[in-house]
């Protein structure tokens, strides 16, 4: 009867602490996987607005796609994907290794395009060139153009995961992607380490909890 109730005691302090283990698993690979992705989306809407904030010509996001390879490293260029888009939706650049699969209609709905917001107020013309470069009757800067809320998707393209955002002005929509699988594989690596780690937490709970049975039961015996 004794060796039973040592039993249950082990079994109940098991189940005990693989519920708080597997609890605790969860809301740490959630955070995670928040925190990854929001640093994602930081980077890429840095990244994003920056272009557009004046009108570009057609041939400057072939430069862009190009630099951003060179910005995060000539070996993995293929983590990228750009696509810019005219005030109509109609695509101005693609990348060459944007899939086949994916239309920007799926990541840019038609409300997003026709949305109207602007530009900044143009500053009034100084009395003195406020730059040390302008002369005298010199016309400042155009005025920044105002951006639309950005849009971020999580898309599984050709079996790879992708965090696309989509940014825009009245006159250009821009579409940067970049490849998940690495963070994937990072969330992986997590899994696998708690799955060889948590059986052997259990051995030790299951020991511990039988002995400390053992002990508060010896004045019984």
């Amino acid at each position: 009867m004794l060796h039973s109730f040592k039993l249950k005691m082990a079994l109940f302090s098991v189940c005990t602490s693989g519920v708080i283990l597997l609890a605790f698993a969860l809301l740490f690979m959630s955070m995670i996987r928040r925190v990854g992705l929001e640093r994602m989306d930081r980077q890429l809407h840095a990244v994003t607005e920056a272009q557009l904030r004046r009108v570009m010509p057609s041939e400057h996001w072939s430069r862009f796609d190009t630099s951003l390879a060179a910005m995060y490293g000539e070996e993995r260029p293929r983590q990228f994907l750009v696509m810019a888009l005219d005030r109509n939706g109609t695509p101005v650049y693609t990348s060459p290794r944007w899939p086949g699969s994916l239309k920007p209609g799926t990541l840019v709905p038609e409300s997003y395009l026709k949305q109207q917001i602007g530009a900044e107020p143009r500053p009034p013309r100084p009395t003195r060139p406020p730059w040390p470069l302008m002369r005298p009757g010199d016309e400042p800067p155009p005025p920044r153009l105002l951006l639309k809320r950005p849009r971020f998707v999580t898309a599984m393209i050709e079996n790879r995961p992708w965090r696309m955002v989509v940014m825009g002005t009245d006159a250009q929509t821009l579409i940067v992607g970049i490849d998940l699988s690495d963070f994937q594989s990072e969330l992986q690596r997590h899994w696998n380490t708690f799955a060889v780690a948590s059986p052997i937490a259990l051995l030790l709970l299951a020991s511990a909890g039988s002995l400390l049975a053992g002990q508060a039961l010896r004045p019984v015996k």
